[in-house]
């Protein structure tokens, strides 16, 4: 999965897109996915990808980031074992390693939820 992602890299963004390269807007996806966890109560954060749903995806915060899940939904077809949660939190350590940035420890183990 890793390297299906870090392969996003390896395209042209077009050029007229943010900076030419699709890593700023998916790691900017991993966060927005994780940001919201609380470590007291060990809720919210990137399990059950619920950015999928409305009203999360069409929040204004998240404005832009249909582009990113766009981009990874293809693997996600590709390896449908893996979580969203999971799949946005590796492209979002891909987008650090593979843009010269450093080794970042990842772990899997998230799940889907489904929509309410």
């Amino acid at each position: 999965v890793y390297n299906r992602v870090a392969e996003i890299f390896d395209q042209a963004a077009d050029k007229n897109y943010d900076d030419g390269s699709y890593g700023p807007v998916i790691l900017r996806l991993a966060w927005h996915s994780s940001g919201t966890y609380d470590k007291d109560t060990k809720t919210g954060g990137s399990n059950y990808a619920t950015m999928r749903f409305d009203p999360e995806s069409k929040h204004g915060a998240n404005n832009g980031l249909n582009i990113a899940r766009d981009l990874l939904e293809p693997i996600k077809q590709e390896f449908p074992w893996i979580s969203y949660g999971d799949l946005w939190t590796l492209s979002g350590v891909a987008a650090v390693q593979e843009l010269g940035g450093p080794k970042i420890p990842w772990r899997p183990g998230r799940v889907d939820g489904v929509a309410a």
